[in-house]
């Protein structure tokens, strides 16, 4: 009989749990949009009177960006370092530098007055 232990294939896909099974990230983006939502709700209830339909608009408005922070990951990364990458590749001007044994410059020496009867040969350093 062998002892089994269930290993992770990706040890940086691991995410420490913080409350109610909540990553620490997770929990800091969606706490506080249910604050804000719900004392939203509550001031419509009593003060504002605000048509229903018009009030999911704006609460969508306002939680679906803290919610996307914290929830939404874009090809294993945050959404934050993802919309960097996307703003650097279309929006920052491209850079790219390539150098082999082939492109480097080679310095040529000057070449020497030649005799008529030389030929000409270019000298490497």
């Amino acid at each position: 009989m062998s002892l089994q232990v269930k290993v992770r294939k990706d040890i940086f896909r691991y995410e420490e749990r913080f409350y109610l099974d909540l990553t620490l990230r997770k929990a800091l983006c969606t706490y506080p949009t249910v604050i804000v939502v719900g004392s939203i709700l509550a001031a419509n209830y009593w003060f504002l009177h605000i048509d229903k339909d018009l009030l999911q608009y704006i609460i969508l408005f306002i939680a679906l960006p803290p919610l996307a922070i914290g929830w939404v990951k874009l090809k294993d990364m945050p959404i934050e370092k993802y919309l960097m990458y996307f703003y650097r590749y279309h929006y920052q001007p491209q850079e790219r530098f390539y150098r082999n044994e082939w492109t480097e410059v080679k310095p040529v020496a000057k070449k020497r007055k030649q005799a008529k009867n030389q030929t000409e040969v270019e000298i490497f350093e």
